[in-house]
């Protein structure tokens, strides 16, 4: 597949796959590095990183649903 021969509805499916992958890694790690602590703690970029996740999947399942 060329890039130039992309969609509009494939770029934003590639975005949110993106944006899943890439909350749910940052909250994996940050949830990991929290355990190592023992921080009671969660930071904000942590909670940023979970919504982000939930928002990836979110627009990543009405994208191929709508397909």
């Amino acid at each position: 597949m060329r890039l130039a021969s992309l969609s509009g509805d494939d770029i934003a499916k590639m975005l949110a796959i993106l944006l899943m992958f890439s909350g749910f890694g940052y909250a994996i790690g940050a949830w990991i590095d929290h355990e190592q602590a023992k921080d009671p703690t969660r930071s904000a970029l942590t909670i940023l990183a979970e919504i982000a996740g939930v928002v990836g999947l979110v627009i990543a399942v009405i994208q191929i649903a709508t397909d």
